[in-house]
């Protein structure tokens, strides 16, 4: 793995970053940052897609030799690679007691939840009834929430193995429901789909309250991650089916955000302090990382030497994981740390 310093990508502050009533102007960050970058054992691509607090960090990989693995990177840059029953396997979320979840292949060759204890202990999630499922987040009681599919349709489910329970549940009038990320207190976010095939957000509180919303004017609406303080973020697009950033808070209001210059942004994933992460396109479609600060500062970031960088994950100390390519096209992992 190699340490990059920010030095080499260090941008010039800017004075008086304006606020637009749609867009936060992007605001270079004068702070160092370094990057490590990082590929999976023997892997011929390495997707990062989550990061908990103690600076672990879960996705998957590919290689001709071994397939398609789930990893853990610890903190100390050692790996766990898993294949659950030796299929296909991805890893999605990654709680700070180092439980994971994800999906993999099963012997029906439908994808199906897992529930992994810290690389001693694997089991199968999700209802019963699943024809296929997968786990999109788990908080840190160990409850799973995800999507499960069965003969009537894409349902939300949570999976408490401590307490035995597995609930299953709808969005009011969806014909999918796909709940993204569980906090501790149970209160989770998502995304769903009515008959019309028009995709909304929700937010469902640990009582099983649903409340259904939409980005005002949006075609359509994701809430693509949520956090302590029941903040979702997630994209939207406009009547041009362009992507745009929004956050929205526990009282219902609605902020939406651009990175300057960008033809899309889409936000991936939101810490407990506020600040979120994502992706941005510019106009010769090239993609790069965002940071947006809670107060709405946004800061713009590339691994070095990359043709493309995604921020995927961010934790409470601000370290971003993502994806980026490299000049051949190929896929690694990295860690930015503020």
């Amino acid at each position: 793995m190699t340490a990059i310093s920010r030095s080499h990508l260090r941008f010039l502050a800017l004075a008086g970053c304006m606020l637009t009533a749609f867009a936060y102007a992007l605001c270079p960050s004068a702070e160092a940052a370094t990057f490590i970058t990082f590929d999976a054992p023997n892997a011929d691509f390495t997707k990062p897609l989550g990061i908990n607090n103690n600076g672990q960090i879960v996705g998957f990989s590919d290689s001709f030799a071994n397939g398609h693995l789930g990893f853990v990177r610890n903190a100390d840059g050692t790996f766990q690679t898993f294949g659950i029953k030796n299929e296909q396997t991805s890893a999605f979320a990654i709680n700070d007691k180092g439980q994971v979840t994800g999906e993999f292949v099963g012997e029906d060759q439908n994808n199906h939840c897992f529930w992994r204890k810290s690389g001693i202990r694997v089991l199968a999630c999700g209802p019963l009834s699943q024809i296929s499922s997968r786990g999109n987040s788990i908080n840190l009681h160990g409850v799973v929430a995800g999507a499960s599919t069965d003969d009537k349709g894409t349902h939300g489910f949570l999976w408490d193995k401590d307490n035995g329970i597995t609930a299953v549940f709808d969005a009011p009038g969806a014909i999918l429901t796909d709940p993204a990320s569980i906090n501790d207190g149970g209160d989770l976010g998502g995304s769903w789909r009515d008959a019309s095939g028009k995709e909304h957000g929700f937010v469902r509180d640990a009582g099983g309250t649903i409340t259904e919303f939409d980005v005002p004017g949006a075609t359509k609406t994701h809430c693509d991650a949520f956090n302590a303080t029941d903040v979702c973020t997630g994209q939207f697009s406009d009547s041009q089916n362009l992507l745009h950033g929004y956050v929205r808070d526990a009282t219902g209001a609605i902020t939406v955000f651009d990175v300057r210059g960008s033809t899309q942004t889409i936000p991936n994933d939101i810490n407990n302090k506020g600040a979120v992460v994502g992706d941005w396109d510019d106009s010769n479609g090239s993609e790069h990382g965002f940071q947006r600060a809670a107060g709405g500062k946004i800061t713009s970031f590339d691994v070095p030497g990359a043709t493309l960088t995604d921020g995927n994950g961010i934790n409470n100390s601000g370290q971003i994981t993502g994806v980026f390519l490299d000049a051949n096209g190929t896929a690694h992992g990295f860690l930015r740390t503020p």
